[in-house]
């Protein structure tokens, strides 16, 4: 057996394809000259599971979080002639393949060593590629592993640099008056009471909803045609409510979230409920490490589903509202929010997030982090 190690010249996606069209075209013609159309009696077919209705497949999904992933290789080559190889496009592969056992003759265990999709809640998926060869006989296949399910819709709010990432500077930050045409296309909003003023306020990296005046604002998401072929979606977001250097005076730290459009709610959804509050942490202005932790336990995962009655469609939104959009009142609702995504979900494909997280609310696959997920990188 051998397990190559990671070339540092990564293999381009055009070179990738042409040599796995190779590969399939040496793969699945005869060696014997008389009948080049013959399939080869040699095979290398993968499996995700040993259950004896599994299928064997080029493409697998492993969790998010970091660990050890099996996949099961059934040959008729020996072991010690093929060759495992890893690569992805990252700036350091987020995989290798660590070990490959024998279960039974011809059936071997490989081993993927994984490391966590990302040190917060960050779920996009992300793509590399086991390579299965044996170089002797011009044989080899491809297998696609991705990590991760895709997103609909993507901001991370560092399309706004006004002021600082310290919020304590609200007088750097700008009103949603102020915005340009473009960064108004990222997220819509409400005007307070049917009036002509909005108040959502862009700091450097982040959004503010509401005033230190009672009022109260609200981001929505912007319609999303990609959505239309959904049934499961997964939201999620950072929120915390605003509270004084001292944390004496804390503002209000419930927010509320919306399924405009079709889409109900994952954990009641014989309810179809399209409305859930949550409640968010403050900031902590006492900490040694602010503002940089200022996100730490402000991670939210919501789950969402197409019903009979609402159905997922090309206008489902998510609205996130902080506060009261029709009357000031005596208690300030400032919530900072970022890092707003919606992602699709396969039933069959992908991981089952929400089973896994225990439901909507606080993000607990990644989002509360370990020692483990900070040390590795993400790129988005």
């Amino acid at each position: 057996m051998r397990l190559n190690q990671l070339n540092p010249v990564r293999l381009c996606r055009a070179s990738a394809a042409v040599l796995l069209l190779g590969l399939a075209a040496v793969g699945s013609i005869s060696c014997d000259k008389g009948d080049p159309n013959a399939e080869r009696d040699e095979y290398l077919k993968v499996y995700n599971s040993l259950d004896e209705d599994a299928e064997a497949d080029i493409r697998f999904s492993v969790g998010v979080r970091k660990g050890e992933y099996p996949l099961y290789l059934k040959t008729n080559v020996e072991l010690d002639r093929l060759s495992f190889e890893w690569q992805d496009e990252g700036t350091s592969p987020w995989a290798s393949v660590s070990d490959v056992s024998e279960v039974e003759k011809g059936c071997y265990c490989i081993t993927l060593k994984v490391k966590a999709r990302s040190p917060y809640a960050y779920y996009t998926r992300r793509s590399g590629m086991l390579i299965i060869t044996c170089p002797e006989q011009d044989l080899g296949t491809f297998i696609t592993v991705t990590q991760g399910c895709i997103a609909r819709f993507s901001n991370n709010c560092e399309n706004f640099k006004y002021g600082v990432s310290n919020p304590y500077f609200p007088e750097l930050e700008k009103n949603y008056s102020a915005w340009s045409t473009t960064q108004k296309n990222y997220f819509l909003t409400e005007n307070f009471a049917g009036g002509k003023d909005s108040y959502i306020y862009a700091g450097n990296g982040y959004l503010k909803l509401g005033d230190d005046k009672g009022h109260g604002g609200c981001i929505t998401t912007p319609y999303t045609d990609a959505l239309r072929a959904d049934s499961l979606l997964m939201v999620s977001f950072r929120a915390v409510a605003y509270a004084d250097a001292n944390a004496n005076e804390k503002d209000n730290n419930r927010i509320k979230v919306d399924i405009l459009g079709g889409g109900v709610f994952r954990d009641n959804p014989e309810e179809e409920s399209r409305s859930m509050e949550l409640e968010v942490p403050h900031l902590d202005y006492t900490s040694e490490e602010f503002p940089d932790n200022m996100w730490d336990g402000a991670e939210f995962t919501l789950f969402v589903q197409s019903s009979a009655r609402y159905p997922i469609t090309a206008d489902t939104q998510i609205r996130i509202t902080s506060g009261s959009l029709s009357e000031q009142s005596a208690v300030n609702s400032r919530v900072y929010v970022k890092n707003v995504y919606i992602r699709r979900l396969d039933e069959e494909y992908d991981e089952d997030y929400f089973a896994e997280n225990g439901g909507s609310g606080v993000d607990r696959i990644l989002g509360l982090g370990t020692s483990d997920n900070k040390e590795d990188d993400v790129t988005e």
